[in-house]
């Protein structure tokens, strides 16, 4: 009797084991509701024909300030957001432009784009769309993508140098090197394990003349650096000016650890 007494017992803890549901823990590079803001932003309201761009990305030393950078119509501009009221009110700081000169039309665009800008006082997030409302006008933007291939954290394994067909390892080196992709295109690099560079990416067709028919966009430095992922690898080619094409730039290969 003893003996059936623990078999059933035992026969019922496995059912009730069995029945718990196994629950995934959330990927960090996963898109964070918590940061609606951040994302490389295209202008679309009021429409226009330039090319009107908006980076946001998180201050590391305060969870409720963010830093701005983007592309007007003539010149690039920066600036630093503040969120508060537990809320969606925002507060921009005085925008720095570069000074560069353009056509009377465009420099009048830019200046009114400016001063709206600097009064927004309220954001909005609609799916892909950011909105930022000042007393009586809106701004409306749309977030550049990143291709959900690329999100997570990639090792570097090796470089072919150029023309030279000459490798090298993270041992021949004497350093290694990791990418960390997020969903919300925050990008990080990491050589020996510190940190090196934060910055905003998106994803879009390769504007250089080299094989990779996508390429990795860096906004802030108007750079390109075309990208294949075959057989789970990512390889990059030579970083460089998104204009210009970098015929014997070496191919560095990665592979995923997240």
């Amino acid at each position: 009797m003893k003996t059936i007494m623990l078999t059933i017992l035992a026969l019922l803890a496995i059912t009730f084991t069995a029945c718990e549901p196994v629950v995934e823990p959330e990927s960090e590079f996963k898109p964070s509701e918590t940061n609606p803001l951040i994302g490389h932003w295209r202008l679309i309201e009021p429409t226009s024909g330039y090319t009107v761009t908006l980076d946001i990305i998180q201050d590391s030393s305060r969870t409720d300030r963010y830093r701005v950078n983007g592309l007007s119509s003539v010149n690039y501009y920066f600036s630093s957001l503040t969120v508060s009221g537990g809320g969606n009110a925002i507060t921009l700081e005085n925008i720095g432009a570069t000074k560069r000169a353009g056509p009377a039309e465009a420099m009048q665009f830019e200046q009114s784009y400016f001063t709206k800008l600097k009064a927004a006082n309220r954001y909005e997030r609609s799916g892909n769309r950011l909105i930022l409302y000042t007393s009586s006008e809106r701004l409306v933007y749309e977030r550049q993508a990143t291709d959900p291939q690329l999100i997570g954290r990639w090792k570097w394994v090796k470089v072919t140098y150029g023309f030279s067909q000459v490798t090298s390892t993270p041992e021949k080196a004497g350093y290694t090197q990791t990418l960390e992709f997020y969903a919300d295109g925050t990008y990080k690099r990491f050589r020996n394990g510190k940190e090196v560079e934060t910055t905003l990416i998106y994803t879009g067709n390769n504007p250089t003349q080299t094989q990779y028919k996508q390429a990795i966009l860096f906004p802030a430095t108007q750079e390109a650096q075309p990208y294949e992922i075959k057989n789970g690898r990512l390889f990059l080619y030579e970083r460089g000016p998104a204009e210009a094409t970098i015929a014997d730039g070496g191919i560095y290969e990665y592979e995923k650890v997240n």
